[in-house]
């Protein structure tokens, strides 16, 4: 006897799984990735890694000048 309220209740669950699932409406609809922009120009990356260098020696500035004024206080 178990065994058939087991099956009882396996159907049970498949059939409103079954009834209640989402309905695929349509295809998924994912945006594009962000696409990388690779320079073509040599000139164009040595003036990129020109920026990315003085964005660096501002950041470390500034931290410097955050630590002393820190320590001051």
């Amino acid at each position: 006897m178990p065994i058939f309220g087991g099956l009882a209740l396996l159907l049970l669950v498949l059939a409103l799984w079954v009834f209640f699932r989402p309905q695929h409406t349509g295809p998924v609809v994912r945006p594009n990735p962000p696409r990388r922009v690779v320079a073509v120009n040599p000139d164009d990356h040595e003036e990129f890694l020109r920026r990315c260098r003085e964005r660096v020696e501002q950041q470390r500035r500034a931290a410097r000048e955050r630590r002393t004024t820190g320590d001051e206080s």
